[in-house]
């Protein structure tokens, strides 16, 4: 992920993606290195595996609060890809459900609002799916 040549840094990225699924911990001793990643790589086709691998990982305080700010930019900048948005946007979603006392629901109603008022389809199908979704975990479905 970390190669010069954006096609093997997200073929490599694409497999860490599938291998941490059922190993998250084969990130922890790379977790640091992949928050710079975050924090710093413009390559499109990286980011939006980034934005999966950053809801694998154990953050603390400090760390949360810059992926959150990192993927919140990811979402509503026009600029980057859908994937990167929609990713974003699913893991926002993801990091609020895994750290409840650090997260912001207010700023991510906010985003999603906001980012819901450009009617851009694949943007608005994922809010759709979250809004099952906690429909679901509330018990209204």
């Amino acid at each position: 992920m970390f190669h010069h040549e954006r096609n093997v840094a997200m073929k490599a990225a694409d497999s860490v993606e599938k291998i941490t699924q059922s190993f998250p911990e084969f990130l922890i001793p790379h977790q640091h290195k992949l928050i710079e990643l975050i924090l710093d790589h413009p390559n499109t086709e990286l980011k939006w595996h980034l934005a999966h691998l950053v809801t694998r990982f154990s953050l603390n305080e400090s760390e949360f609060r810059m992926i959150w700010a990192k993927l919140r930019y990811w979402i509503v900048n026009p600029n980057e890809s859908k994937l990167v948005r929609v990713n974003s946007l699913q893991a926002i979603y993801d990091l609020m459900k895994k750290y409840p006392n650090l997260s912001q629901p207010s700023e991510f109603k906010n985003i999603v609002r906001s980012v819901e008022q450009e009617h851009i389809p694949s943007i608005t199908a994922r809010i759709k799916k979250l809004r099952r979704e906690v429909l679901v975990e509330r018990g209204k479905i």
